[in-house]
């Protein structure tokens, strides 16, 4: 299924009640859209992350307080033990390490973000926030998802296990819906968290530390 910026702007501009906010919106979502349509997901590497600015654009979208915020690299989440082969460490090692992580986690950032739906969506109206989601999953969602999922599920095994599909489709969805529902300072919110996600993906805070935040990078 291919992305339809075309069909997302359309449904957003017949419902916006500020036309020039739902599309300043959408101008954030290009590079999301870009790597959907590149088919490939390609995070930063931890010198190219700001770890200061991704404690404030997660505390700026769930009003949590952020202490720290801690890299986790795809590409080498433990360093491989002297005298373990390659295969041992990413067939072996690597999947149970996810695991663990996944364990570790509290609350992650999807399911922080969620409660905010209580307000938006009734602000909406059941009917077009269903429609704003459907119309987000048919345009770009389900093409990024798909991408996302491969490319991030090497070596981590099943992905949801540390709430990566939560993350981005709920940070999406307050973002657009904030911006249909004409609530400028909501949106804003989201929006350096929407940018960030195409480099680096906050997953959530540890079980027995909160305020520190663990983030994945390339």
């Amino acid at each position: 299924m291919a992305t339809n910026r075309r069909a997302l702007n359309q449904f957003l501009g017949r419902h916006a009640g500020k036309p020039a906010l739902v599309a300043e919106a959408v101008d954030y979502l290009e590079l999301l859209f870009r790597v959907a349509e590149k088919g490939r997901y390609t995070l930063s590497p931890i010198e190219a992350v700001d770890l200061k600015k991704v404690a404030a654009d997660v505390a700026a979208a769930t009003g949590g307080r952020i202490d720290l915020v801690q890299p986790v690299s795809l590409s080498r989440p433990f360093a491989r033990p002297e005298g373990m082969s390659l295969n041992e460490y990413g067939v072996e090692l690597q999947p149970r390490i996810w695991e663990t992580l996944g364990a570790a986690l509290g609350p992650k950032l999807g399911q922080l973000i969620e409660p905010q739906f209580d307000e938006l969506c009734p602000s909406l109206g059941p009917g077009l926030w269903q429609g704003l989601w459907d119309g987000l999953d048919t345009a770009l969602w389900f093409e990024l998802w798909n991408h996302l999922r491969r490319e991030l599920s090497i070596g981590i095994g099943d992905s949801l296990n540390i709430g990566l599909d939560g993350a981005f489709h709920n940070t999406l969805m307050a973002f657009l819906g904030h911006a249909l529902a004409g609530d400028e300072r909501n949106m804003r919110r989201f929006r350096d968290l929407v940018m960030l996600l195409p480099r680096a993906i906050p997953l959530g805070g540890r079980k027995n530390a909160p305020a520190t935040w663990l983030t994945l990078v390339a």
